[in-house]
């Protein structure tokens, strides 16, 4: 249930020419529904083609701190998702979290 406490923040980033990502969205976009009380990702979604993609990403996301979990976000993707977008996720997260810095 939403509450007012959520915030909803999308992160941009570019992919490699030949990936399917490109040529279906021209970007990869993560967006991230977060308590801003606790800075918890509550839910996030990605502009990706298998839905088995998405679900693997969410949990990598879900129930982190956006701010706080910022090492283990990216040593989750580093060390567990192997797809050909895996640097542009970490840089959409990068610029959701710049972002979020700024409100």
């Amino acid at each position: 249930m939403m509450t007012d406490n959520y915030i909803y923040i999308l992160g941009v980033s570019k992919t490699n020419f030949d990936n399917a990502i490109t040529k279906n969205y021209n970007m990869l976009f993560v967006g991230f529904l977060i308590d801003k009380n606790s800075d918890k990702i509550v839910d996030a979604e990605a502009t990706m083609i298998l839905e088995l993609s998405n679900k693997f990403i969410k949990t990598l996301f879900i129930n982190k701190n956006f701010i706080k979990d910022y090492d283990i976000i990216i040593n989750e993707f580093e060390k567990r998702y192997f797809g050909r977008s895996q640097k542009a996720l970490i840089t959409a997260y990068k610029d959701a979290l710049k972002k979020y810095e700024n409100i």
